[in-house]
């Protein structure tokens, strides 16, 4: 059963990134073939063409040669007789990507694409998490691929038509509007995860967590160098799209008819009786058919959504409140936040130790790598040791003991982060700084750990196995820190800073780091 996840999420990771490239050239290619080029907007230098005077008409019709607008450039043909401007083919590679105004464009489409996607996926996946417990993991799975899959239906269609859409190429923006209602990938993760959880023993849980963390990640370092090589060898830049549609549909076979269910049906039912009853009460019956429906629809997403999830709750023996998830999950969310900052770290070091592409490059992919081999190989490992130390207690003291070790690789963690991007900060070389960085992704196993905990802690605190809820909840933390506020937070604070200290996105880093290790300070072990 875990080997079977394992291969699912292969797949969604792969389907994923195998389109990160080429989706790049995708919308250069869209704005390119949507724009209308006018004299002041691309330019070359001079060229001169002598041509005598008499064959002057000539010449202009054989210069406006009908070619896509994009490859259009405005440029002098002199005469004997009489200079003229007049549209004059370029045969320049590029000419038209490079333009900042394509540049700028282009940009704004991205931005544009990922700031709807992200806000949609902070809106449902919390409620797909409970749609994970009231309906299975396999069919939850199963539905949400569609979102994906539609997104890619939907590029092909604009990719073709794109001269006749409304909008043109902003006829793309409808993407993310299908992948955010189904919470994708944010919901992919929770469904996956939940899955994990079912099918895992307590004491194997960060283990196993970290296995799955870790495919997620080699999928992303693998998928752009294999959509790149589709598009090399077939010459088109949609075949990545086409690969990634085929796996989305192999993914979306295997849920629905190969993948057995984790959960029983007994479950499923006690989970829809229980939201069944959460939404009576939010019934007003006093109030009119309007109002009565719209606070059904809030309540719905209300209990799902992580200031309800992960909101303190009283506890059975006191009257004090439960704070313990809610420490978890703000933690969690600085660690996100401080993921999201890989585009400046980018800017950073290129700035600062002048690195050409080819340098950046391999930055990306020490970094890759080594989060991939303490994922997958390290991180498993140790766990592993650590159970075989646990073997001969008892199982309930090594089920607690278990979890006690993820609560303080937790922290531990939150320590390795502050101290590699403290490193970071003051590296005098290129050189150095990739070896903090790498050391910095050793505080990656907090992922895995921190979910263990948070299952053991949720389970205990309501008394009942709603993991989806709560992965849900927790899929809806790391998208508001790594893919909109962090982003936003480390963008604003390097282009503040770059003039007088262009190092202060990493001591931000460290400041996130130590008060996520303040957090999971307050948290015990029930």
């Amino acid at each position: 059963m875990v080997c079977r996840i394992l291969c699912m999420k292969s797949l969604s990771s792969l389907a994923t990134a195998v389109t990160a490239g080429p989706r790049v050239e995708i919308y250069t290619e869209l704005v390119c073939r949507g724009y209308t080029p006018t004299p002041a907007l691309l330019t070359l230098p001079p060229v001169a063409i002598t041509v005598p005077s008499t064959i002057l008409g000539n010449a202009v019709s054989l210069a406006q040669v009908h070619l896509p607008h994009h490859e259009q450039v405005w440029t002098t043909i002199h005469t004997t007789g009489q200079d003229i401007t007049t549209p004059y083919p370029s045969m320049v590679p590029g000419a038209c990507a490079n333009h900042p105004h394509i540049q700028a464009e282009i940009a704004k489409l991205g931005a544009v694409i990922a700031i709807i996607g992200g806000i949609l996926s902070c809106l449902t996946t919390g409620w797909w998490g409970g749609f994970l417990d009231r309906h299975g993991r396999t069919r939850t799975m199963g539905i949400i691929v569609f979102g994906p899959l539609l997104s890619d239906f939907l590029t092909f269609i604009v990719f073709l038509f794109s001269d006749t859409l409304p909008g043109k190429y902003w006829f793309l923006a409808i993407a993310p509007i299908m992948e955010g209602i189904m919470g994708a990938p944010s919901s992919v993760m929770a469904a996956e995860t939940s899955y994990m959880r079912d099918v895992s023993e307590s004491p194997d849980l960060a283990r196993n967590f970290s296995l799955l963390i870790g495919i997620f990640y080699a999928g992303g370092t693998m998928g752009p160098v294999f959509g790149g090589f589709l598009n090399q060898r077939t010459g088109s830049v949609m075949a990545a799209f086409y690969a990634a549609t085929v796996i989305h549909i192999i993914y979306a076979l295997l849920a629905w008819f190969a993948m057995p269910e984790s959960i029983s049906k007994a479950m499923m039912v006690h989970a829809r009786n229980r939201y069944a009853d959460e939404l009576a009460l939010a019934v007003d019956t006093d109030a009119g058919p309007f109002r009565r429906w719209a606070k059904v629809l809030v309540k719905s997403f209300w209990d799902s959504f992580p200031l309800h999830v992960l909101a303190p709750k009283p506890t059975q023996n006191s009257g004090r409140k439960d704070w313990n998830l809610t420490c978890l999950a703000i933690s969690a969310g600085l660690i996100n936040a401080i993921m999201g900052s890989g585009s400046s770290i980018y800017q950073y070091a290129l700035y600062t130790f002048q690195w050409s592409s080819l340098d950046l490059g391999y930055f990306i992919s020490a970094s890759g790598l080594s989060t991939v081999i303490f994922l997958l190989v390290i991180l498993p490992a140790i766990i592993s040791v650590w159970k075989r130390v646990l073997s001969s207690n008892r199982h309930a003291e090594e089920a607690r003991q278990g979890t006690l070790f993820d609560l303080h690789l937790v922290r531990l963690s939150s320590v390795v982060f502050a101290t590699g991007y403290a490193l970071m900060g003051v590296a005098p070389t290129g050189l150095i700084f990739t070896l903090c960085f790498v050391i910095s992704t050793f505080g990656l196993g907090f992922l895995p750990a921190v979910q263990s905990v948070a299952t053991i802690l949720h389970t205990g605190l309501s008394g009942e196995d709603d993991t989806g809820r709560l992965f849900g909840a927790l899929g809806v933390v790391y998208v508001l820190g790594g893919r909109i506020i962090g982003p936003a937070l480390y963008g604003t604070m390097y282009a503040v800073t770059v003039s007088f200290l262009p190092s202060a996105i990493l001591w931000l880093s460290v400041g996130c780091a130590l008060t996520a290790f303040l957090a999971l300070a307050f948290v015990r072990l029930p």
